[in-house]
């Protein structure tokens, strides 16, 4: 019987001059359980409408039956309904409760180019803990959508303000800067919330995470092969895999791990790497991703990844945007207006 030094089956040590270094390797990211009411998620308000807007095109019965069969061909909250859509399942949806159409159709109807934490097959719920942070992230989108067309005047919208509690751990992109004199409060691009519920990890009273990686059963120290295992959400931290990058510029050498995924530009070749993060995440079981908001310093928002985890749905205010192109935009330019009773 060979001894374990000549067995070429057992586990040899580690060479350390031998092993390639790391690069680029992808930051660990923590979970911190959420447990949040009144999330924020702002939504043109003719999607609130009941009936259908195609009636405002003919008053004519059947030729409004026929818009309609068209649009339940073509729309992609039906398909997806209709167990049609590649990037999500028909049992992900929700139904039977109030404001479902309002919740899937965030998952079924994804950008061309997808967002900054979604694909273009597959949605997700985007939400801010604050009201006013939803509108700056809102009015920054359609801004940018009246300036590539050039629009010279004055645009005024309406949106309504969709209340919803989120109750789940989420993988946390909320990361400190170890420069900062007090890890607690980083930078204002990455506030540590004050809210009881959703302290960031390096608060004093927030249990740490542990920083070992998930997925895997045997540590790397052992010198084999490391064997996989089932992803888990009890995990509190993860090491994904990270999708080819140029060499970090000295600029950013000492930014915050997930500034990568947090870049405000250029749009949408900055999704890209949040794009590959989240489908990592997606398929380790991941519930979604709270992270600081590009748009408003000091705001929070969050990806939420299933229908499901979107509870308690409600519609609150109406707000209307008055927006000026090539103008930068004021809180001012938004103010409730009232919902006309049907």
């Amino acid at each position: 019987m060979p001894s374990p030094e000549n067995n070429p089956h057992s586990p040899q040590p580690a060479s350390v001059s031998s092993a390639p270094a790391p690069k680029d390797r992808a930051p660990r990211i923590p979970t911190t359980e959420l447990r949040v009411k009144d999330t924020h998620r702002l939504i043109a308000s003719k999607y609130s409408e009941t009936g259908t807007v195609l009636s405002r095109l003919t008053p004519n019965p059947d030729t409004l039956t026929s818009l309609l069969e068209i649009d339940d061909a073509t729309n992609d909250r039906f398909l997806g309904e209709g167990g049609l859509l590649p990037g999500i399942g028909i049992h992900e949806l929700v139904y039977g409760i109030r404001y479902a159409h309002i919740v899937n159709a965030a998952f079924t109807h994804a950008s061309p180019a997808g967002g900054r934490f979604n694909s273009p097959t597959r949605g997700a719920w985007y939400a801010s803990l604050d009201r006013q942070t939803s509108v700056a992230e809102i009015a920054f989108h359609k801004l940018r959508a009246l300036e590539e067309i050039d629009w010279p005047h004055e645009e005024i919208s309406t949106s309504d303000d969709y209340l919803a509690d989120i109750t789940s751990p989420f993988h946390d992109l909320r990361s400190p800067d170890p420069r900062s004199p007090d890890p607690r409060y980083p930078d204002p691009r990455y506030p540590d919330p004050r809210h009881p519920d959703l302290r960031h990890p390096t608060h004093p009273g927030a249990p740490r995470p542990a920083l070992e990686d998930v997925g895997w059963t045997t540590p790397e120290s052992r010198g084999h092969t490391p064997t996989p295992a089932a992803p888990s959400l009890q995990a509190s931290s993860e090491r994904l895999p990270s999708a080819p990058e140029p060499l970090i510029s000295p600029a950013h050498r000492h930014e915050s791990p997930f500034a990568r995924y947090l870049r405000p530009d250029p749009i949408p070749r900055c999704y890209l790497r949040p794009q590959h993060l989240a489908d990592r995440l997606l398929t380790r079981r991941s519930n979604g991703i709270i992270y600081p908001s590009v748009r408003r310093p000091g705001g929070t928002c969050l990806a939420v990844f299933r229908p499901a985890l979107v509870y308690n749905v409600r519609r609150g205010a109406r707000l209307e945007l008055r927006l000026h192109p090539n103008r930068p935009f004021r809180p001012s330019q938004a103010r409730e207006v009232p919902i006309p009773q049907p």
